[in-house]
């Protein structure tokens, strides 16, 4: 009776009081619920908790392979296949099989710096002086420098050499590997790009 009471002469209030929970509570429930439109959510990979930035996939042989940039974040993740933790790099990861993808390897980056933001891949048969069969990876060094990786076997990648280095920034750059040409985001802010071509060696010249 008490409580028929109490609804009855506070009705209003109640009311109210109800509202306002459902209309702060729909923010939280529409962000736990899928929003998708003609697409549909098949597979994931949580990338070791780190963030993700300008992925690019390149088909290797009969495998598909993600390369996925990492601006820097704190603290350090942990790198479940070294055991160590390890400054935000790049990430690869093998997408052949959409609903199960396969975290193959991370490439840590600077240490204290930006991570490594910006990933590009080219295969050897498309650079004009690439070796066949071989792929490889151009990427930002935090804000220091830009790196040629040998990814060819993407579980263990090499670094073949520091194309430019002693930079005050770095940004996004773009990688034609029909001509080798690469241009490259940063430097002393004096310039903002370096039009760079492949040689016949796994070095990158200035042209």
């Amino acid at each position: 009776m008490f409580c028929r009471r109490y609804l009855a002469e506070n009705f209003e209030f109640v009311a109210l009081a109800l509202g306002v929970w459902v209309f702060l509570a729909m923010p939280a429930m529409a962000q736990q619920k899928e929003e998708m439109r003609n697409m549909q959510l098949v597979g994931y990979n949580d990338l070791q908790g780190r963030n993700a930035y300008i992925p690019t996939v390149q088909k290797q042989g009969d495998r598909w392979i993600a390369y996925v940039a990492h601006h820097s974040d704190k603290p350090m993740r942990l790198n479940p296949l070294t055991g160590k933790e390890e400054p935000n790099g790049t990430s690869i990861v093998d997408v052949t099989d959409p609903q199960h993808p396969k975290y193959l390897f991370h490439i840590p980056g600077q240490a204290g710096g930006t991570g490594a933001p910006f990933a590009r891949t080219c295969s050897g048969n498309d650079l004009p002086h690439g070796e066949k069969g071989k792929y490889y990876l151009l990427r930002a060094f935090g804000a220091v420098s830009w790196e040629m990786w040998d990814v060819t076997n993407p579980s263990q990648p090499t670094r073949l050499n520091v194309i430019v280095d002693g930079l005050e920034n770095t940004h996004n750059a773009w990688w034609e590997c029909d001509s080798g040409i690469a241009y490259l985001g940063g430097g002393p802010l004096d310039w903002l790009s370096h039009p760079m071509v492949r040689t016949a060696t796994t070095r990158l010249a200035m042209r």
